[in-house]
């Protein structure tokens, strides 16, 4: 408290002044537009899709499918019009196919996104039949008694028919002969020159065995009586 004791000077008892800085950043972002043209490989084989392959520019979309005529074949392209959606895959031209939207992305790996080939088997089997002739001609037994009909009896070849009846004197004895002509219908039994006889059509059909189609020995008797 003094006369001008606040005159020049007097302002050092105070504090140094505070000086504010005050600073602007300011930042600018660029958006680059979405990419529309791409490097696409444009080959095939098993060596397509690596390393220095064969390549198409400017191309709206890249896409892999599997040759028609051999599935295991990867074919790799650029799509110029009608593309799938990418990272897709559709129908394409009747193949099933995968696109996608970046620098050789249909490269080595991308077929990985396809069915797997299909392979098909064709096997041709060729049935050829041959329809013989009518066998007219046959093996009959020629003999008779108990062993006749059996092993090694004796025979006729080219019979038109066999033929079984009973001996006319002893029915008890089975005889087996070759018929050569007026033979009865096969497998039937039917009168032959006044005997029942049995007729078949078939090497040694005549033999042991066949006689039970005959009537027992006298019941043929009986049955002529009974007319």
């Amino acid at each position: 408290t003094a006369d001008k004791c606040n005159g020049y000077g007097a302002e050092s008892a105070l504090s140094p002044p505070v000086t504010t800085t005050t600073t602007t950043t300011i930042i600018t972002t660029t958006t680059a537009p979405p990419k529309t043209a791409f490097e696409c490989y444009e080959c095939s084989g098993p060596e397509c899709g690596k390393g220095s392959s064969a390549v198409s520019n400017n191309c709206p979309s890249c896409m892999v499918y599997r040759n028609p005529n051999d599935q295991t074949i990867i074919e790799r392209r650029c799509c110029w019009w009608s593309c799938g959606s990418p990272n897709s895959v559709s129908n394409y031209n009747g193949l099933e196919t995968y696109f996608c939207t970046a620098d050789k992305c249909n490269g080595y790996g991308a077929e990985s996104a396809l069915s797997p080939p299909v392979t098909t088997t064709t096997t041709t089997t060729i049935t050829t039949t041959t329809t013989a002739p009518p066998k007219t001609a046959f093996e009959c037994y020629e003999c008779s008694g108990p062993e006749c009909g059996k092993g090694s009896s004796a025979v006729s070849n080219n019979c038109p028919s066999c033929m079984v009846y009973r001996n006319p004197n002893d029915q008890t004895i089975i005889e087996r002969r070759c018929c050569w002509w007026s033979c009865g219908s096969p497998n039937s039994v039917s009168n032959y020159n006044g005997l029942e006889t049995y007729f078949c059509t078939a090497d040694k059909c005549n033999g042991y065995g066949a006689e039970s189609a005959l009537s027992p020995p006298g019941k043929s008797d009986e049955k002529k009586m009974s007319r």
